[in-house]
């Protein structure tokens, strides 16, 4: 799903609409959210909060408006880290 090449300051200025926004090497990939991946998401999510409430030894970060910069300088969105 590829569509362009694309600018970190053209990345920033992308809509908040729901659709998850990547770049890789470069160009610029869309993914639209689902339903049924999105409860996937929740329900990781929660599991993984159990888990850090009863061992605490990080953090959790869940959501489709989290992007990570990379050294690589891709931008990549995780559901759940």
């Amino acid at each position: 799903m590829a569509t362009k090449t694309i600018s970190l300051e053209q990345y920033l200025s992308l809509p908040k609409d729901g659709n998850k926004y990547e770049i890789v090497a470069g160009e610029l990939f869309v993914t639209p959210a689902s339903y049924e991946h999105e409860r996937s998401v929740m329900n990781i999510g929660y599991i993984l909060k159990r888990y850090l409430d009863e061992h605490p030894i990080g953090h959790q970060v869940v959501g489709l408006n989290v992007a990570f910069a990379l050294p690589t300088e891709n931008i990549r969105c995780l559901d759940v880290a």
